[in-house]
């Protein structure tokens, strides 16, 4: 998948992990993979997405910069990062 079709999707993911609603034991997580498949990418990706941010930033941090409007630029660049790495 190509790093400018992944913008949308992954745009769309940072906005639903502000949504609550998923019964995962870590709501963080959970809305991210929900948002995250909801936006057209397999489960497995989705979970390996957020293992590899999970590797640069705490949930704490994945959770508040998640709610930020304008999204984070880091998190952007890192979230496509992780997609392009789960893709390999």
């Amino acid at each position: 998948m190509s790093a400018s079709r992944l913008c949308t999707p992954i745009l769309t993911v940072l906005m639903v992990i502000a949504l609550a609603g998923c019964s995962d034991s870590d709501p963080v997580r959970g809305e991210f993979v929900a948002g995250c498949i909801h936006s057209g990418a397999s489960k497995s990706d989705c979970f390996c997405i957020f293992n590899e941010l999970e590797e640069k930033y705490s949930t704490e941090e994945l959770d508040r910069l998640g709610k930020e409007y304008p999204p984070d630029e880091g998190l952007l660049k890192s979230t496509v990062a992780a997609a392009l790495a789960c893709r390999d």
